[in-house]
């Protein structure tokens, strides 16, 4: 137990090095997106909250990056479990390419229905069926993260039972 406690300080003493070099990176002006996602991580790990999200709103924000980047912001909500951001993120990608990706679209309805704001939700996942058909049907229909809206009248107009599934007719 001691070895891994002292591991966990020499990892911790390694982010703080490199937070403190990105940062004067960004100082210098010489950081670019990578970097930026980087601390942003970084901010994340290390309970940095206040610069964690003024971070990756800040990334958000910028129009002239590729949407693309958006989805990295997105991954890293997601590996915090930071749902209300994850949507928001979600959103921002959404809103600059909304034909692209049925999968961003579902787990977007799925963040979303996490928050239970299920009228918005069901409106993500109507378009995610949209643009992908039956395969963003069948990933609603298995998804964990629709349990919260599975019973509502919405959600089965949209995705119902697999035939393959009901029993109730025999």
């Amino acid at each position: 137990k001691v070895l891994d406690f002292l591991k966990q300080i020499r990892g911790t003493e390694g982010a703080e090095g490199r937070r403190l070099e990105l940062e004067q990176k960004f100082a210098k002006g010489g950081a670019d997106i990578n970097a930026a996602l980087e601390l942003a991580d970084l901010y994340a790990k290390m309970g940095m909250e206040q610069q964690f999200q003024g971070l990756t709103q800040t990334i958000l924000n910028d129009t002239n990056l590729p949407p693309n980047v958006c989805l990295a912001v997105a991954k890293i909500y997601a590996d915090g479990k930071r749902i209300d951001l994850l949507a928001n993120a979600l959103e921002r990608y959404l809103s600059r390419d909304p034909n692209s990706n049925p999968r961003v679209w579902v787990d977007l309805a799925a963040a979303q229905a996490i928050l239970q704001r299920t009228n918005e939700s069901l409106q993500s996942l109507r378009k995610a069926i949209e643009l992908g058909g039956e395969e963003a049907r069948e990933i609603a229909r298995t998804d964990q993260r629709f349990d919260g809206i599975r019973n509502t009248p919405g959600f089965r107009a949209l995705v119902p039972v697999s035939q393959n599934l009901n029993f109730q007719n025999l």
